[in-house]
């Protein structure tokens, strides 16, 4: 998977859920050993379970509950005295207490995955695979959190295509879309695996850039410009490309909305300057991106 898909900006669950579950687990059957029959447990095993299948999905959630099973069943057979009776018990417990356990972990994970799906559809823009403006604003706030505390610089290039209401008028919507997919394959091929591309709106995009700096991120944004108005050009001499960037200042925490509103700002800057500007940089004044408040940052 390309690191710049959404999907994978989701953040790995954490290790100690797994480590806390397993060791639930497994004082359950110790309590169950030494208590005996006088007291069942099997209802306590089932929050570890459950939680390792919310966390981890159905694969954790399934070894969980064979963990739990035989935990418990190595508890029952202390209190057997003979082999018969020992290969009942367990034959008994394998079916019983594994479907007892493995049940409500499978119909957990499906309710995750119906949760996750949901999620990816607030997160994901389904024509272009690319991050929406809320995955993207969620995905950069992390970052800048991480470069306040760790160091480091953030920047985040905006790309705008003009023409497209005139390319509409003149060949239609179809093709309107056809070209669009294609930008969109053409702006993934051109940025890094660590970067993160978003569509804001149906002409419009952002890309993070991770540990970048102004300098460098004027470099891409340049070689952006470059190389998305020559493919453009050969779609439609009406198309054009406008770029602009920002950099999160350093040494205060940025909101993430108001970095990527001054970017966007910056973009319609240097298109209203013409296709002969460069790729402009921090602007003096941000103004609101379409409902989200951009606050001055200076």
């Amino acid at each position: 998977m390309r690191s710049h898909d959404p999907l994978a900006l989701v953040p790995e669950p954490r290790r100690y859920p797994l480590a806390i579950a397993a060791c639930w687990i497994a004082g359950c059957g110790v309590v169950a050993t030494v208590t005996g029959p006088t007291l069942r447990v099997e209802p306590f095993y089932l929050p570890a379970i459950l939680l390792v299948a919310w966390y981890y999905g159905p694969r954790h959630g399934l070894a969980a509950a064979v963990g739990a099973t035989l935990a418990a069943s190595a508890a029952d057979l202390t209190t057997v005295t003979s082999a018969a009776s020992a290969v009942g018990v367990l034959s008994w417990n394998l079916a019983a207490r594994g479907l007892l356990f493995a049940l409500p972990a499978w119909l957990l994970c499906l309710v995750r995955e119906q949760q996750r799906r949901l999620a990816c559809l607030v997160k994901i823009d389904a024509a272009s695979g690319f991050a929406t403006q809320h995955g993207l604003i969620g995905t950069l706030a992390d970052e800048l959190v991480r470069t306040e505390r760790l160091g480091g610089e953030t920047s985040i290039v905006c790309i705008g295509v003009g023409g497209l209401p005139r390319l509409a008028s003149e060949r239609g919507r179809e093709h309107v879309e056809a070209v669009l997919r294609g930008f969109c394959a053409t702006l993934g091929a051109c940025v890094r695996r660590a970067d993160v591309v978003a569509r804001l709106a149906e002409d419009e995009f952002a890309l993070l850039l991770r540990g970048t700096g102004s300098e460098a991120a004027a470099g891409v944004a340049d070689k952006l410009s470059r190389s998305l108005t020559n493919w453009l050009l050969t779609q439609g001499n009406d198309l054009s490309c406008s770029v602009g960037f920002t950099t999160a200042p350093r040494g205060r925490l940025l909101d993430a909305a108001a970095l990527l509103a001054r970017a966007v700002a910056n973009m319609y800057e240097q298109r209203s300057a013409g296709p002969a500007q460069q790729p402009t940089g921090n602007a003096a004044r941000v103004p609101a991106l379409r409902g989200v408040t951009a606050r001055e940052s200076a």
